[in-house]
């Protein structure tokens, strides 16, 4: 009787150990996820896929074609911050809390404002750790509020933390106000 327990133990022991092997290998070492769509006409605009572990199924079944996607790339993270001016001289503009481990991208809008006719105007929000995000505008006229043109999406591979961002205009020319507005935008990606 205690033998048999002991083999019925060993055997659903290796069974969990097997399904745990199994459930490992999916995404595979490298990443991808491999699965089979059904190269039969949809049927009310759905085709069937399944998922395999090219560990233990090497090809597709009759009927289905190889699909594979990586599993890298998802978002992990997004978050917003709008502002109001002034937020040219070092002013905090928004802080991102928990953020994880990852490819961190950022992108924005800002508006600013010069005292001085045909300047460039330039804002730059930073963080410590983050990626930077700079704004620029030909400003050929004094004192009129312009919507300055981001430099483009920013991208950095960041550790997991707080990442709180700071204003700043470049030059005593660029200036900001209560009816600037601005707003930042961070996704972050497994990488």
């Amino acid at each position: 009787m205690q033998l048999r327990r002991l083999v019925v133990g060993a055997a659903v022991m290796g069974l969990a150990m097997s399904a745990g092997i199994a459930y490992a290998s999916i995404p595979d070492s490298g990443g991808t996820i491999h699965g089979c769509v059904k190269t039969a006409t949809a049927t009310n605009g759905t085709h069937g896929i399944k998922v395999i572990d090219t560990a233990t199924t090497s090809t597709c079944p009759t009927g289905f074609n190889n699909l594979n996607w990586p599993s890298k790339g998802q978002l992990l993270y997004q978050s917003n911050a709008s502002f109001t001016g002034p937020y040219t001289s070092g002013e905090t503009v928004g802080t991102f809390n928990g953020v994880p481990a990852g490819l961190m991208c950022l992108t924005g809008t800002a508006s600013a404002f010069t005292s001085t006719p045909l300047e460039t105007l330039t804002l730059i929000f930073t963080s410590a750790a983050g990626p930077s995000m700079s704004f620029h505008l030909f400003a050929n006229e004094a004192n009129s509020h312009k919507a300055l043109v981001e430099e483009g999406t920013q991208c950095a591979t960041v550790p997991a933390g707080t990442y709180s961002y700071r204003g700043f205009g470049l030059g005593d020319f660029t200036t900001s106000n209560a009816d600037d507005l601005g707003s930042l935008s961070v996704q972050v990606f497994a990488d």
